[in-house]
């Protein structure tokens, strides 16, 4: 069951917050079991040196809903130097191409070569069994 609005949606960077992506991996990881189904997670992490890290998070949130479907749902990290995106109906093959793609338009960017010797950024890929491990929303024994 979701949560109200305002703990489900950050309107500070236009993303779902935590708390939702902690419901949601379930909902999924339930659903890729059931129908056999693959879901992957990935998970972007920045390390920056700007002062600004709210400006930047925007910004990030900004070019990962630019350059993903409806279906994939980008949210907060567990921190606020990352963020998650749930992307549903994909292979390993198509999850690497969008790996890619997602590093090249946030170092592509305009607004990135200011900032390039202030930000590093790492996009790691996940199943959604892992993740859900990672993020203790299932121990290990109910994997």
């Amino acid at each position: 069951s979701l949560l109200t609005t305002n703990s489900i949606f950050n309107n500070q960077i236009e993303v779902y917050t935590y708390q939702y992506f902690k419901e949601k991996i379930l909902e999924d990881y339930e659903a890729a079991k059931r129908y056999k189904i693959e879901h992957f997670l990935l998970t972007i992490e920045i390390e920056s040196k700007v002062d600004r890290l709210d400006t930047l998070r925007k910004f990030i949130a900004q070019v990962l809903k630019a350059n993903t479907r409806k279906t994939d749902v980008v949210t907060e990290g567990m921190n606020s130097n990352t963020f998650c995106l749930l992307v549903p109906f994909t292979d390993k093959e198509q999850i690497e191409i969008l790996r890619q793609k997602l590093l090249n338009a946030i170092s592509g960017h305009q607004a990135s070569e200011k900032l390039e010797a202030l930000l590093s950024i790492n996009i790691r890929t996940s199943g959604l069994k892992e993740a859900c491990v990672e993020h203790r929303i299932i121990g290990e024994d109910d994997a």
